[in-house]
Formats: C-alpha cells, sequence, structure tokens
C-alpha cells in the first residue's frame, strides 16, 4: 500500500529473472536503473521482468522498461514481461507498448522463449 519497490534478481539458465513488487514511480526508478545497469555489466543481456507484484509505474518507470528493452535488444538479447496486473497492462495498452513487449503467463515459459531467442542470435 505504502510507495516503494522491493527488487529482486535471480539468474536461471543464463537469464535475469527481475521480480518487481510495489510501486514503480520518479523516486524509486534510480535504484531500479541501477540494478539494471548491474545485470547489464555482468554481461547479461537477457532478462525476464516479473511484473506479478508491480502495483503501479509511473512514465519514468516506463521509460525504464523501454531503455531495458531496447539495450537488450541492441546487444542481441531480449526481454519479456510476465505477468502484468490489470492496473499495469491498462497502461501498457493506453500507450501501445503491449505491442512492443513480449508479455507471458509465467516466468517459465518467458525463459523457455528468450533462451530460444537468446541462442538464434
Amino acid at each position: 500500500m505504502a510507495g516503494g519497490l522491493e527488487i529482486s534478481v535471480v539468474e536461471r539458465d543464463n537469464v535475469a529473472v527481475v521480480k518487481l513488487k510495489g510501486s514503480a514511480d520518479i523516486s524509486e526508478t534510480t535504484m531500479l536503473e541501477s540494478r539494471l545497469a548491474g545485470i547489464f555489466a555482468s554481461g547479461r543481456n537477457r532478462i525476464v521482468m516479473d511484473l506479478s507484484g508491480l502495483e503501479f509505474t509511473s512514465s519514468v518507470g516506463l521509460g525504464s522498461l523501454i531503455r531495458t528493452h531496447i539495450r537488450c535488444r541492441d546487444s542481441g538479447g531480449g526481454m519479456a514481461l510476465v505477468n502484468p496486473r490489470a492496473a499495469v497492462m491498462r497502461v501498457f495498452k493506453t500507450t501501445r507498448l503491449n505491442e512492443l513487449f513480449e508479455l507471458y503467463g509465467s516466468v517459465n515459459e518467458a525463459l523457455e522463449e528468450i533462451k530460444v531467442k537468446g541462442s538464434d542470435g
């Protein structure tokens, strides 16, 4: 209910799985960007973002997702989003970002897809 963003990162099959919980607003985006920069610095360019716990994202949070998507794509990797809540999905549909992002119902489904794309190059 209160603001704040919790970020957890685990690695599965050479893919960074990032779970977001809470709100991605302007005050939290710097922390998110820092964690994502760390993922790229470690050589990872395939990211699965589990949005099942994300209650809200501001335009700044959307910008962070877009930049991450572009960085993954431009480095030969990919990004997949998993299970956005209804409020976040409405924002994606309103902004037509649902047409940009690859959306999946589960982390396992996203991992299978992103592993295939990663091996295709």
